[in-house]
Parts: structure tokens; C-alpha cells; sequence
């Protein structure tokens, strides 16, 4: 009587493997792919944040506010503002929009910035 022991693997068995690792892999880089475009929103996100807090900074002195504000209309027919001044004299523009400066290291570039009244702090004389 001869014995039917097969050692070893069958073809589709190892192409079974094979599938479930494609599967596997596929999942695996779609998780890694999803984690890379998050961090990307999250660094654009700061950046955006940074300029924004580095304007109200600058924007805090009075000089520069005057600087960048002067003569400038709020409401309807505002002009839009194409740059930052600090408060030196002569005035330096720190931020412009506009142009193809590029700020932070996420290439943040400001297309435009308006001048808007916030009702909640009343009239400044």
C-alpha cells in the first residue's frame, strides 16, 4: 500500500497567500498615504495660523497699524490692503499680497487681505 504524504505547499495555496498579503499591503499604504495628507493639512493649517498671529502682532503697535491703516475706507468700498507695515520710519512692508513671496516653509503665499470692522469692539476714536 502506498502512502499519499505530500510534503510541501500547493500552488494554490501560495497564490491564496499571496492575495491576502496584496490585500494586506493595499490597506497598509492607503493608512500610511491618509497619515501623510493629514500631517500635510495640519503643517498648512499652523503655518496659516503663524502669519496670522505674527500680523496681529505687528498690527499691535500703534505705529504700525497707523502705517499700514492710513487712509484706508472699511466697508463697502474698501480697498483691498496689499500689504503689512511694522512701525518704523520709513514703514517696511513685512507681509504683501499679491505677489510671489512665499512665506513659512509650506510655500504659503497671501492672495489678498481685507479690511474688516468687528462689531463687538465698538468705535475707536
Amino acid at each position: 500500500m502506498q502512502s499519499s504524504n505530500k510534503a510541501g505547499i500547493a500552488l494554490v495555496e501560495i497564490l491564496i497567500a499571496f492575495g491576502l498579503l496584496a490585500i494586506l499591503g493595499l490597506g497598509i499604504s492607503s493608512m500610511i498615504q491618509l497619515g501623510f495628507m493629514g500631517q500635510k493639512g495640519i503643517e498648512k493649517d499652523y503655518a496659516i495660523n503663524n502669519i496670522s498671529e505674527q500680523i496681529r502682532g505687528i498690527l499691535g503697535d500703534p505705529k504700525a497699524c497707523k502705517n499700514t491703516f492710513g487712509g484706508q475706507l472699511v466697508g463697502a468700498s474698501a480697498q483691498p490692503i496689499t500689504q503689512i507695515l511694522d512701525g518704523s520710519t520709513p514703514p517696511v512692508s513685512v507681509y504683501s499680497s499679491g505677489s510671489s513671496t512665499v512665506y513659512e516653509s509650506r510655500n504659503i503665499k497671501i492672495s489678498a487681505m481685507n479690511l474688516k470692522t468687528d462689531s463687538t469692539i465698538g468705535n475707536v476714536p
